[in-house]
C-alpha cells in the first residue's frame, strides 16, 4: 500500500483551499439557505477534503476551479438532501431537464391542446400511463418555468416555437438556460 502524498492537515492548513471551502459555501448557500447553513455546507466540504486529500490537492494544483467544481458538488448534494428532507419528499424525486430536453417540451408547453406523445401498438396499459404521467409532468414543469421566466426570454422563447424566429441563435440559447435555472438549474455533476 503507499503512503498518500498530501495528509488532510495538509489540505486543511492550505489557505487558498480554506478561501475555497469559504467562497463556495457561502455561493451554494444563497440558493439553499432556508433548508441549511453555510457552516454546515463548509463543513460538508471539509469532510470531502479530509477524505480525499491526494484527489483534492489534485485537482487544486491542475486548475483551482476543478476543485471548486468539485467541492461545490459535495455540498450541493447535502444541500439537496437536507432541503428533500425538510420539505418532505425524496432526493430521487427531483428532476432536472437538459437544454434539449427543454427544446423538446417547449412545442408542448406552449400548446394548450398538446396531448402525450404514444409509444406505438405495442404498448401496454402501464406502459402508457408511465409514459403520459413523465410527458405531463415535465410539460406542467416546463409551463410553470415560463411562468416564472423574465418577459423578455419568454418571448424568445415563445417566437422560436412559434417559428418565428431562427432556432440556434445565442438569444435562443441564453433563453433556454434561464428556463432551465428556473427550473432548478442543470443536474448536478457526480
Amino acid at each position: 500500500m503507499t503512503r498518500p502524498k498530501f495528509t488532510a492537515t495538509d489540505v486543511v492548513n492550505n489557505v487558498d483551499v480554506q478561501h475555497l471551502v469559504t467562497k463556495t459555501a457561502r455561493s451554494l448557500h444563497r440558493r439553499y439557505k432556508r433548508f441549511v447553513s453555510w457552516e454546515d455546507l463548509a463543513q460538508e466540504q471539509w469532510l470531502w477534503l479530509c477524505s480525499h486529500p491526494d484527489k483534492a490537492m489534485e485537482l487544486f494544483d491542475l486548475q483551482p476551479s476543478y476543485l471548486t467544481r468539485r467541492l461545490r458538488t459535495a455540498a450541493e448534494r447535502y444541500a439537496r438532501r437536507e432541503k428533500a428532507a425538510k420539505t418532505g419528499y425524496r432526493e430521487e424525486d427531483e428532476q432536472f431537464y437538459s437544454l434539449n430536453r427543454l427544446a423538446e417540451l417547449l412545442p408542448d408547453a406552449l400548446d394548450d391542446e398538446a396531448t402525450s406523445p404514444c409509444m406505438g401498438y405495442a404498448e401496454t396499459p402501464q406502459a402508457r400511463d408511465e409514459l403520459y404521467a413523465e410527458w405531463e409532468t415535465a410539460v406542467i414543469d416546463v409551463r410553470r418555468g415560463l411562468g416564472l421566466l423574465s418577459s423578455p426570454l419568454k418571448s424568445i422563447l415563445t417566437d422560436v416555437y412559434l417559428d418565428c424566429i431562427e432556432h440556434h441563435t445565442d438569444d435562443v440559447k441564453a433563453a433556454l438556460r434561464g428556463l432551465q435555472r428556473v427550473l432548478g438549474g442543470p443536474k448536478p455533476q457526480d
